[in-house]
């Protein structure tokens, strides 16, 4: 179902239709995991203003998080054994 909102508010469908998601799905899981902002209209529709973007939180620079203490452990006695 799609109805058409006055303004720069979209559906969740026309939101998809839009950016050229494959899925409502897609839409839905950002806006409740908070990567999409989104104002709740009734007990499952969602009204998205058509500028918002759905943030990646994805770590792309390499620094890994999580590391385990053990290899931490290793290259700081490596960089120390190699200032020496």
């Amino acid at each position: 179902m799609s109805r058409h909102l006055h303004g720069d508010y979209l559906t969740v469908d026309e939101y998809r239709a839009l950016h050229g998601y494959s899925s409502c799905s897609t839409i839905t899981i950002a806006i409740q995991q908070g990567r999409l902002e989104a104002q709740r209209m009734g007990k499952r529709t969602y009204i998205i203003h058509k500028n918002a973007l759905i943030t990646d939180n994805r770590i792309k620079s390499g620094k890994y998080i999580g590391k385990s203490q053990r290899y931490r452990a290793a290259r700081l006695r490596r960089e120390q054994q190699a200032q020496d």
